[in-house]
C-alpha cells in the first residue's frame, strides 16, 4: 500500500506543480489580488516545492516512523530547518519573495532526498518508472494547454478555468492511455484493508 501511495502523491502533484508553474500569476491575481502579481515567480517556485514537499512528508510519514526511526525523521527536519533559515537570510535581502520561495524550495529539497536516504533502508519506494514516465507526459500536455490558455489573453479566471476544463481530464486519459492505473490500483488496495 505504501508504494501506491508513493506513486499516487507523484501522479497528483506532478501535474498540479506543473499548472501552478505555467499559471502562476493567475492563481496569484485569482487568489489574492493584481497588486500582488509580482509575487508570481514565488508562486512558481512553491509550486515546484509542493512535490518535494509531499514526497518528504510521505517518506517521512509513512516509513520513518512507522519504521521508529523518528531520530533520523527529526535529523532530515533538524537539517532542512538549518538550510531554509540559511538561505532565507542570504536569498531574501536580494530576491523578496522569490528568494524566501526559493529557500523553501530547497528547504523541501533537502527534506525530501534526507528522508529517502534515511527510508531506503527500510523500504524502497520510489515511484515506479512507467508511472513516473506517464506521468510527465501528462505533465508536457498540462503545460502545453496551460500556455494555450494563456495565449488566449481570457482574463486570469477564464484561464484558469478554460486550462482546468482541457487539462485535468486529458492528463487522465494520457495516463490511462500509457498504462498507469495508479487511481484504479490506489481505489482497489484501499479497499482491501
Amino acid at each position: 500500500m505504501a508504494r501506491q501511495i508513493a506513486d499516487l502523491l507523484v501522479t497528483l502533484a506532478l501535474p498540479a506543480a506543473c499548472a501552478l508553474f505555467a499559471l502562476g500569476e493567475e492563481v496569484v491575481i485569482l487568489t489574492a489580488d493584481l497588486d500582488f502579481a509580482p509575487a508570481a515567480g514565488a508562486m512558481k517556485l512553491l509550486g515546484l516545492a509542493l512535490v518535494f514537499s509531499l514526497l518528504g512528508w510521505f517518506y517521512m510519514a509513512a516509513v520513518l516512523v512507522p519504521a521508529r526511526q523518528e531520530k533520523a525523521a527529526l535529523l532530515a527536519i533538524s537539517i532542512a530547518s538549518v538550510v531554509n533559515v540559511c538561505l532565507n537570510f542570504l536569498l531574501i535581502p536580494a530576491f523578496k519573495e522569490a528568494g524566501a520561495a526559493l529557500a523553501t524550495l530547497l528547504a523541501d529539497l533537502v527534506t525530501c532526498l534526507a528522508c529517502y536516504f534515511l527510508a531506503k533502508k527500510t523500504a524502497r519506494l520510489l515511484p515506479s518508472g512507467k508511472k513516473l514516465a506517464s506521468s510527465l507526459l501528462g505533465c508536457l500536455y498540462v503545460y502545453l494547454v496551460c500556455q494555450a490558455a494563456l495565449a488566449k489573453g481570457l482574463g486570469p479566471g477564464a484561464t484558469v478555468f478554460w486550462a482546468a476544463l482541457w487539462a485535468i481530464p486529458g492528463y487522465f486519459v494520457i495516463l490511462y492511455l500509457l498504462g498507469n492505473r495508479v487511481l484504479l490500483e490506489f481505489k482497489r488496495g484501499s479497499r482491501r484493508e
